[in-house]
Formats: structure tokens, sequence, C-alpha cells
């Protein structure tokens, strides 16, 4: 762990092994064990941390003030504060993969078409129209999707030019 000496993160990670995955956001971050357990170290407000419980895990993604984990049934956890309906998410099934970050969340569905949960001011959580989705990247009001074709497009607000990856091509991950 690089920063977060204040947090109590740096000191929680130093003891972890047998990690495969991780994710952290700000004040929290959470370890996939190779077993599919979790770990979690940080800030433990509102929540965001109750992971320790949890088996048979294949992924999991944080953001502001929450972890959502993926488990081998194709379940979504939602573990924080549900500001925006974020929690929303747990009714989600045929999960792919977990987009997280900020104050929104996706998924990309076993058919390639995606869905999310949270803050939608700028239009960031209406994936309607994505049908071929194979990954992506939430961040901010974006959310990005990596298509099938290795495209990228962006759906969301585009405030100084930091969403341009309309010409984009050839992109793997």
């Amino acid at each position: 762990c690089y920063g977060g000496v204040n947090s109590g993160i740096y000191e929680d990670v130093k003891t972890w092994s047998n990690i495969v995955y991780i994710s952290g956001y700000e004040d929290h971050a959470v370890g996939l064990r190779e077993n599919g357990t979790l770990v979690p170290a940080g800030d433990e407000e509102h929540g965001k941390l109750e992971v320790r419980d949890l088996e048979n895990v294949t992924q999991v993604v944080t953001g502001v003030e929450y972890t959502v984990a993926l488990t081998a049934d194709g379940k979504v956890h939602y573990f924080g504060y549900n500001k925006h309906n974020r929690a929303d998410c747990e009714k989600w099934t045929n999960v792919k993969k977990l987009l997280g970050g900020d104050d929104h969340l996706a998924a990309i569905l076993d058919d390639g078409t995606m869905v999310a949960a949270g803050y939608n001011e700028y239009k960031e959580c209406d994936l309607g129209s994505v049908s071929k989705a194979i990954g992506g990247a939430v961040a901010s009001c974006t959310t990005f999707v990596l298509n099938a074709d290795h495209t990228v497009s962006d759906i969301g607000k585009n405030w100084c030019g930091e969403d341009d990856v309309f010409d984009w091509t050839d992109i793997l991950y």
C-alpha cells in the first residue's frame, strides 16, 4: 500500500496473504483471497467493510462509501451507505462482471447488456443501449464501455474532454 498511512489501510494490508484481486477507494480497500473469501482494510463507516462472512466470492469492487461483491452463484452483495439507491444492485441477475467507483456502479450481464445503480444526474446509469459489452469502467459522472469490437463508448457527462474515447480502437481491457 502506498499512501493511506493515516487511514489505517497501510497497516492492515501488510498482513494480507493469498490475495488474487484487490479493489480500493479513498479510505477503504478489500482483497479477494484465492479461497473466495474477502479481507477488508480501512475505515469501516457505514458498514462498507462488513464482508468477512462472504464465501465463494469471484469479484469485489469499491466506491464512495460502499463495497460490492459478486459470488459464484451470481448473487450481488452490497455493503455500505445506500446513497442514490446503489443497493438496488442486489436485484441484478446473470452478472458476469462488476464495475465500481465513485457514486454509481455497473455490471455487465452474461448477454453483454449492462445495468447500473446509483447517482444518475448525467445519465451515467442509462445503459439500455449497450448490447455487446466485454469490459468497462465507472468514473465520476461517466460509465465507460469496452465493446466486443474493442472500441470504447462513454455514457454520462464529459466535463473537459476526459471522456473523449470515441476514436479509441483495439482496446483489450
